[in-house]
């Protein structure tokens, strides 16, 4: 369950650094919608596979 907490943080700082660079040009331009459909897909991804079961039993 520790490892799923600290994805979890992972994901929320790297959606915080997008945002805080939101419209800043790197290659393109940072954009926060973009990561947050990919974090979105990535953790609806890491779900399905069951990653999240233990915290969740935990939780209810």
């Amino acid at each position: 369950m520790t490892y799923v907490i600290i994805l979890l943080v992972l994901h929320i700082l790297g959606i915080g650094i997008v945002a805080a660079k939101h419209g800043e040009p790197k290659d393109g331009k940072y954009n926060v919608f973009i990561t947050l459909t990919a974090e979105a897909l990535e953790l609806w991804l890491l779900y399905k596979a069951g990653l999240f079961s233990g915290l969740l039993a935990i939780i209810k």
